[in-house]
């Protein structure tokens, strides 16, 4: 048998070896049976060597990575895949090991099997494919897995006894078994000889056997009897069914009547259904209306309408009186406080200056806001709109004075005409095309003189003495006259110059227009903003002056810097100022009130408090028009809302009589359809009401038989119990008697584990000293093997002493014990797979054993009929035989052979 292909996919040795996901080697490519696997530690060269049996591997071998969020680290699992194709004679077997991954979990393995090509094993169960694998190979894995040797691990052969022993049970079943079979065997004939017992205790609850067969003959009978009757009425049924067939051979008669009675059933519940919401809308509409349905609907309309004025209305009458409340409480709070100022005769005794102070301030601000270029009545909220329109207005100055002052003036004479640059460049693109288009024609023509130019300057050679016009070198020159040629050929160089001026200027002025063009844009957007905004600017002064079209072109053709917007600063200052003189000014009036009353204190609280009860009554009438307004509203919000459920309502009564009256108009024409077909339908329905009735006569046979097969069923299944019981019984006392003969034999005292070592290790051994005979000059011979409850010993003879265990042998020793057991185990593991694996078992010896080591390995190889051996190892003696390597770098893999080779990546 021999490997054709292999493909690992999800390996976590070849992706931190490697870096690579998925892997392929071609082996049906080598030409040699020995296959040497080469590269730095750490590539991955004993992850493909141990991935190479036809074994399932473990998931630790798969590719997990950890991912950390921030908070926690999640491992998430890869999907890996295994594909291995062998050669058995003329036969080839696919094999397929999958180990899937959902929702971040690894699921269960599953592994396939085809033999040219047909799959084997379509479940992929692995136990099943276990078995056949074994099989087809006639293989015992067990064998198998004791061959696989490496320099770190040599098997058996490395380790001491005691862990001989351990090693040896994991791989073929623990000798501890052996040694504690005895009690565990002794349990199980507890165990057995309980359930003989129970099975005996079950046979006795099943009843007396000769009754229970009575019981089921009558039962079968009566069961036969029902049978025949049910076959009657099958029969019965088939007739009904065949006369149907006849009078309706299609089912069309039948089919009409069904979709009648379903159409007819769905539109009857759907008559049913409008019928009630209209009876209920129109109910309801009916306890508050009397009137036509139209006419309601046309006055509720009209009234909502009415209300929802009217609430509008409300709405902003109470915004107004809300705000003259809010104004008279203020006044009245300060006339209180006032009021309480003038009875607790706390009037400021410098009052008269304090008004001349306010004369004198109030004079300098009229004349400040007097003199002031602006209209003062704009508001703040104004001035900011504005502010906001002449900062965009001078960011677009600064940008063309800071960037554009080259092209500026052009950009202002096409706004001034309206004229759209981007037709100037596109005309501009167009001309530059065509001189492109020209210069490029010339120069092909010149391509062309040149050429003609190039067959005449042959003449520049002719001797002077030649007068034969007719010679072959010459007769193609003569076509040509060189000197028109050069004319025309300098004429067209100029005709290239003149374009090239023209295209360069074009592609300036280009340059130059989209420069324009972008100084338009921005002079266009200025322009558009002073038009849109021109009744608000004209409010700003002599600012204002710049803001009109024509003005601020000429404004930025001179250069303007527009220091005049500086101005607007100030405007703000004025509409400050204006403010506060207001306020200054009704403070003199107030301390002009205040003088009368310290001139007349009397008769100044008596005005503040006629002028507080009548802001009082004012406010208390304001008050309850706002509490009879907001329940106007209330009042008309709920009226509207009412409204609009009375319109609700009577457009459902519309829509439901309207979909009523679909329902019945389609109900009446389903009617005249079932009369043009009924006398058909009657027909066929006896027929049919005769096979419903066979139907249900069948259904109550089945009733009563049903029960009677189930009953007749557990009798049976009761006979077949009593059977099983009587064998099950039959075979666990045989069983017992074999524990009991097995538990005598696994008595500490007898053989069982000689018998143990026998069938795993004694041809082991023969096999293991026929090749040891060709090393050491048949110096080294291995003994019996020495198993006791603690350790498990394999000593040998070297040259006539007695080593008590392989353990204590030498490096080169140890290593020729490891090949020579390996293909030992191998040989005995399937008389067809017969795939020997080493990995680096020669790392230890010198050069003189490495030698030794290759010829023995090729001569192993010849005797033991391998065909194929795949060794990870450096031995470069090796390469004086016939192997192909393949090489792990960090190149990838490299496929080679002693005298060829070449890359696979």
């Amino acid at each position: 048998m021999k490997l054709l292909y292999c493909r690992l996919k999800g390996y976590v040795g070849i992706y931190h070896g490697l870096g690579k996901e998925e892997i392929v080697i071609p082996f049906s490519d080598f030409k040699n049976n020995l296959i040497l696997i080469r590269g730095k530690n750490g590539y991955g060269k004993s992850t493909l060597l141990n991935a190479l049996s036809l074994e399932p591997d473990n998931s630790d071998k798969y590719r997990t990575d950890a991912i950390y969020n921030g908070t926690e680290v999640t491992f998430v699992p890869y999907p890996a895949e295994k594909e291995i194709h062998v050669g058995c004679g003329t036969d080839i077997y696919q094999i397929l090991i999958v180990s899937p991954v959902s929702n971040n979990k690894r699921q269960t393995t599953k592994a396939y099997i085809k033999k040219n090509g047909e799959e084997l094993n379509p479940g992929g169960n692995v136990t099943t494919y276990r078995e056949l694998r074994n099989s087809i190979f006639d293989m015992d894995p067990n064998y198998i897995t004791l061959s696989m040797v490496s320099s770190e691990d040599r098997g058996i052969v490395d380790k001491t006894p005691a862990e001989r022993k351990v090693y040896m049970g994991g791989v073929i079943g623990s000798l501890d078994f052996f040694n504690n079979a005895y009690k565990n065997l002794s349990k199980k004939s507890s165990a057995c000889r309980s359930h003989i017992n129970n099975i005996k205790s079950k046979i006795y609850n099943i009843g007396d056997p000769n009754n229970l067969y009575a019981t089921l003959a009558s039962s079968t009978a009566l069961a036969n009897d029902t049978e025949a009757k049910i076959d009657q009425v099958k029969n019965k049924i088939a007739e009904s069914n065949a006369t149907i067939k006849i009078l309706d051979p299609d089912g069309e008669i039948q089919n009409v009547y069904t979709s009648i009675v379903e159409r007819l059933q769905l539109l009857n519940s759907d008559i049913k259904q409008f019928e009630q919401t209209l009876e209920e809308s129109s109910r309801e509409f009916r306890k508050s209306h009397h009137n036509d349905l139209d006419m309601e609907k046309k006055q509720i309309e009209e009234a909502l309408s009415a209300i929802r004025s009217e609430i509008d209305m409300l709405t902003g009458s109470l915004s107004s009186l809300m705000e003259r409340r809010t104004n008279l409480q203020g006044k009245i709070d300060s006339s209180t406080q006032k009021l309480e100022g003038l009875k607790s005769e706390q009037i400021r005794d410098d009052i008269e200056s304090v008004i001349d102070d306010l004369n004198y301030k109030i004079m300098l601000y009229n004349d400040t806001i007097n003199n002031a270029d602006m209209d003062i009545s704009i508001t703040k909220s104004e001035l900011e709109i504005i502010q906001s329109i002449i900062n965009d207005i001078s960011v677009a100055v600064a940008n063309i004075n800071d960037n554009d002052q080259d092209c500026i003036i052009e950009a202002i004479q096409i706004a001034r005409t309206d004229v759209n640059p981007n037709d100037l460049i596109r005309d501009l693109q167009a001309k530059l095309s065509q001189c492109n288009s020209t210069i490029q024609y010339v120069k092909d023509s010149q391509q062309a003189i040149s050429a003609n130019l190039k067959i005449a300057s042959i003449l520049d050679n002719r001797p002077a003495n030649c007068t034969i016009d007719s010679c072959y070198f010459i007769q193609e020159a003569l076509k040509f006259d060189a000197k028109k040629l050069k004319s025309e050929y300098d004429n067209l160089e100029c005709m290239i110059s003149v374009n090239q001026e023209a295209a360069k200027e074009h592609e300036s002025r280009i340059i130059y227009l989209q420069k324009v063009d972008r100084v338009y844009v921005i002079i266009k957007s200025c322009l558009d903003l002073i038009s849109r905004n021109e009744k608000l600017l004209s409010r700003v002064g002599k600012v204002s002056a710049y803001l009109k079209p024509d003005t601020f072109l000429h404004a930025l053709e001179i250069h303007h810097q527009f220091n005049e917007f500086a101005d607007l600063h100030d405007m703000f200052t004025i509409v400050d100022l204006v403010a506060e003189n207001k306020t200054n000014q009704e403070q003199l009036v107030s301390y002009k009130a205040d003088l009368k009353v310290y001139l007349n204190t009397k008769a100044i609280i008596e005005e503040l408090e006629a002028s507080i009860e009548r802001d009082k009554k004012e406010l208390s009438d304001i008050e309850t028009t706002i509490s009879d307004s907001f329940a106007k509203r209330k009042f008309d919000i709920e009226r509207g809302d009412f409204l609009a459920k009375e319109l609700n309502t009577i457009n459902t009564i519309e829509l439901s009589k309207k979909q009523l009256d679909e329902r019945l108009e389609a109900k009446r024409q389903l009617g005249e359809e079932f009369n043009r077909v009924k006398s058909d339908i009657a027909k066929v329905k006896s027929h049919v009401d005769e096979l419903e009735k066979s139907k249900i006569a069948l259904q109550s046979l089945y009733e009563s038989y049903n029960p009677l097969k189930a009953a007749i069923d557990q009798m049976k299944f009761n006979v077949s119990r009593l059977e099983s019981y009587n064998q099950d019984l039959a075979e666990y006392s045989t069983k017992y008697d074999t524990i009991e003969f097995l538990k005598s034999a696994c008595a500490p005292s007898t053989g069982i584990q000689s018998v143990y070592i026998a069938i795993y290790m004694n041809t082991t051994i023969k096999i293991a000293n026929d090749l040891l005979k060709y090393l050491f000059g048949g110096r080294l011979t291995l003994c019996t093997p020495e198993i006791d409850s603690g350790a498990f010993k394999l000593p040998f003879l070297d040259n006539g002493f007695m080593v008590p265990d392989v353990s204590l042998g030498s490096t080169s020793q140890k290593c020729m014990i490891g090949m020579a057991l390996s293909v030992a185990l191998l040989s005995q593991g399937s008389a067809v797979y017969n795939l020997l694996r080493l990995d680096e078992i020669d790392g230890g010896l010198d050069t003189p054993n490495r030698m030794q080591f290759a010829i023995l390995l090729i001569s192993v190889m010849d005797l033991m009929g391998i065909e194929q051996c795949i060794m990870c190892s450096h031995n470069t003696e090796i390469e004086a035989y016939n192997a192909d390597v393949i090489t792990f770098d960090d190149n990838g893999i490299t496929f080679s052979t002693t005298t060829n080779q070449k890359n696979y990546n």
